[in-house]
């Protein structure tokens, strides 16, 4: 038993983030170089173990000049390309994202492919054989690709998949997320990935959000959700998953990167930490954190929390020089629902500091904030960074008890908000 666990902690720890290994459409496989002087940067990964990388990666303009660069190489892309799904049907797993993509044309597809073959190389050479967690056996070798535009601002998300018709529907579907801008991979997230947990399993869902400015992508947020399982069910996850008050709940955890600072990686994320969120079986990320940031009144950020603890808290890492915090509060998408549900009365703000020698946050000030009720706007405060939030009171919804948060922007001096949308 020591030696499985001592294998799952090593193929944890080995995870880059994403390995296939077959030929492109039609097994027709494009050299590559087999130096490409790429510079790799792994960045610390979140709290519950899910890999985020960036990585700067050489442009070779158009893909005439690509073909000519491989001419004399052997390596070759071990992918399949597949025919991408309707966005809708990614409703699920994508539940922020899926509005805002466009299917490629099978003309798009074959230039992205040569614009960008050592992006997919790159994909290929870290991809593990187990990417998705020591109980799957599966190879990820199928892949698919989706445009994002925000503002003058270019996205491509690539999906991995082991199936080449992969149904996005399902609860069982798990599938490697990687978002490619400018030829270059900025980061990466798995959806339904199976690790080891300290009291068994945990099954871990992850987004990746671009928070969009005036003119273009502001940054961009990653969030994991991961769920506690007693006993994995490879068809459907939730089966054995822990919940409390009746619902399924899971450890909630974002990144922000910050778009100006991603090419030369100066600047640290943003990590923030919060209370368990409420997780819907088959929407995992439904009411999850990144709802807070996302700039839409109409989703929210729900919590599920342990008993003595409070209603919701956000813990922001990494966050020197914000200066003010703006709230939308409850379910601002109308009145209706604003009512329906608990919101937040009061709130307490700690201003944080850091013991280097036990690693642990330690409150340096307090205060205590009144939000009002029935105003479904943004509520400006002051605030000194690094600082956590707390509910501290909530008025009552006339139907749930649920506690909801709309909106969640924070002002940095220098720069602006960080989520765009306030006073651009």
């Amino acid at each position: 038993m020591n030696q499985i666990l001592k294998n799952i902690f090593i193929i944890s720890c080995a995870l880059a983030f994403l390995a296939c290994n077959r030929g492109v459409r039609g097994n027709q496989n494009l050299p590559l170089p087999q130096d490409v002087g790429v510079a790799n940067r792994q960045v610390e990964g979140t709290a519950t173990g899910d890999g985020l990388h960036y990585i700067t990666l050489p442009s070779f303009g158009d893909s005439e000049n690509v073909e000519m660069t491989a001419k004399d190489h052997h390596q070759t892309i071990g992918m399949t390309l597949i025919p991408s799904v309707a966005p809708e049907l990614l409703r699920n797993v994508m539940p922020n994202s899926w509005r805002k993509l466009t299917r490629l044309t099978d003309a798009e597809e074959q230039i992205f492919i040569k614009e960008n073959a050592i992006v997919l190389s790159k994909i290929e050479g870290q991809m593990h054989n187990e990417p998705m967690g020591w109980a799957d056996e599966n190879s990820y070798e199928y892949f698919s690709i989706f445009r994002q535009q925000a503002g003058n601002d270019t996205f491509y998300r690539v999906i991995v998949t082991a199936d080449n018709t992969p149904d996005f529907l399902s609860r069982g579907i798990r599938f490697i997320h990687i978002l490619v801008h400018q030829n270059a991979l900025l980061v990466s997230t798995q959806y339904n990935r199976i690790g080891p947990h300290q009291h068994g399993l945990t099954t871990s869902f992850g987004s990746i959000d671009i928070i969009r400015g005036k003119e273009g992508a502001r940054g961009i947020l990653t969030t994991v959700v991961a769920v506690n399982v007693d006993d994995y069910n490879p068809h459907d996850w939730s089966i054995s998953a822990s919940r409390r008050n009746g619902r399924l709940y899971g450890h909630t955890t974002s990144v922000y990167y910050i778009m100006s600072d991603l090419p030369n990686g100066n600047r640290l994320p943003i990590r923030i930490s919060t209370s368990n969120s409420l997780v819907d079986p088959d929407i995992p990320l439904r009411y999850s954190l990144q709802n807070a940031f996302d700039g839409d009144s109409s989703t929210i950020f729900a919590t599920n929390p342990e008993y003595g603890q409070p209603t919701m808290y956000l813990l922001f890492d990494n966050s020197e020089g914000i200066t003010r915090m703006a709230v939308i509060n409850g379910h601002a998408k109308d009145l209706y629902h604003y009512r329906s549900h608990n919101r937040i009365k009061k709130l307490g703000v700690e201003t944080l500091l850091l013991n280097e020698e036990q690693r642990r946050w330690f409150p340096e000030t307090d205060r205590e904030i009144v939000l009002y009720d029935d105003y479904l706007d943004y509520q400006i405060f002051d605030v000194n960074s690094p600082f956590r939030i707390s509910v501290l009171s909530v008025y009552n919804g006339k139907t749930y008890n649920n506690t909801f948060l709309s909106g969640l922007n924070l002002y940095v001096d220098g720069f602006g908000w960080l989520f765009g949308g306030i006073d651009e």
